[in-house]
C-alpha cells in the first residue's frame, strides 16, 4: 500500500523539494566534505531546482516526499525523503520513468552505496 502519488512539480514545490534533497543527501552521501556539501546546497537551491521540470511524489496532504527528473532515457535525479526510504517509492519512480521507453539509464556516484544497492 502506498501513502503517496506522483504528479508534475510546480513552482511552489521548490522549497519542499530542496528539503527532501537536503535530507536525502545527508542520509546517503557521507563521503561529501562539509564545504563541498555547502557549495552543492547553494547550486541546488538557486539553480537546479528552479530551472527544471520534475515528477514529485506527494503524500495525502500534497506534501513533497520525493522527486525525480528524467532527461530523455536517463534518470537525471532521484531523491526520496528518508522517512519514505524502502517503501516502494523508488520503484514507483523508476516504473514511471520506464513507461513508454525501451531502455532506461541511470548513473550514480559509486561512493553512494545506497544508490548503488538500489
Amino acid at each position: 500500500m502506498t501513502d503517496w502519488r506522483l504528479r508534475a512539480s510546480r513552482p511552489d514545490d521548490i522549497e519542499a523539494m530542496y528539503e527532501v534533497w537536503h535530507a536525502a543527501v545527508l542520509a546517503t552521501h557521507d563521503f561529501l566534505s562539509a564545504s563541498d556539501f555547502a557549495d552543492i546546497c547553494l547550486q541546488v537551491r538557486r539553480d537546479y531546482l528552479r530551472n527544471r521540470d520534475f515528477i514529485v511524489a506527494v503524500d495525502d496532504g500534497d506534501r513533497v516526499v520525493g522527486f525525480m527528473r528524467v532527461d530523455g532515457t536517463e534518470i537525471d535525479s532521484l531523491y526520496i525523503a528518508p522517512a519514505f526510504h524502502r517503501q516502494g517509492l523508488g520503484r514507483g519512480f523508476v516504473d514511471e520513468a520506464a513507461s513508454g521507453i525501451e531502455t532506461l539509464e541511470v548513473e550514480v556516484n559509486a561512493q553512494n552505496t545506497h544508490a548503488v544497492a538500489f
